[in-house]
């Protein structure tokens, strides 16, 4: 539960920075699949090297999501109530994050309607369908993995260099682009040191 605690504090951060990473056009208007089968999310093993650290097969990982839209200056609200809704969720159905970070996606980069999805790693499918949010997997997908480090206002300067190397290495954006909140803000003080990690689907 830490994990979330977490998110809700970075939630009004994070709205701040949406507009500026989506504005570089890497974000695509792709939505979320939900597959047949629901299998137990496996965190990839990846390096924490700073900056673009290649191409990597991302498995599939199951979630409890909430899709949601707000304007710009309503976002860092709702992304909150949506981490607290899925927390709920987890408490409510017996579930746990088993460690694994929250994440957000994010489906478009219109100030006056903003589209995301909240996301929450689970280590199992429940018995019984949650009251406030959706069962959701995360595709395997192929992708440009990303380890920033840094304040979630600057987030945006990660994004104008995942375009760079798409365009240079020929690469297709297949899918939106992912990111998980890996540091805890509320033990790590640093902003400097605080890692996420930037998930663009390619093909």
């Amino acid at each position: 539960m830490k994990k979330i605690l977490f998110a809700l504090a970075i939630s009004g951060l994070l709205a701040s920075c949406k507009n500026d990473a989506n504005e570089k056009g890497v974000l695509s208007n792709d939505t979320t699949s939900v597959a047949n089968t629901i299998t137990t999310p496996t965190a990839p093993v990846l390096e924490e090297t700073p900056g673009i650290i290649g191409v990597f097969d991302i498995p599939e990982i199951l979630t409890l999501a909430i899709l949601d839209s707000a304007k710009q200056e309503d976002i860092g609200f709702k992304i909150g109530k949506a981490y607290s809704a899925i927390e709920a969720d987890i408490n409510n159905l017996g579930l746990s994050t088993e460690g694994l970070p929250p994440g957000a996606i994010y489906y478009n980069n219109n100030p006056e309607n903003f589209v995301f999805e909240c996301v929450v790693p689970i280590n199992k499918t429940p018995k019984e369908q949650p009251k406030n949010s959706t069962i959701v997997i995360l595709e395997a997908t192929r992708a440009v993995v990303y380890n920033y480090y840094g304040p979630y206002d600057k987030m945006f300067n990660a994004y104008t260099e995942l375009k760079t190397y798409l365009e240079k290495n020929k690469l297709e954006q297949s899918g939106a682009a992912r990111e998980f909140y890996i540091s805890d803000a509320t033990v790590e003080k640093d902003p400097n040191k605080w890692l996420s990690k930037i998930y663009i689907p390619v093909k």
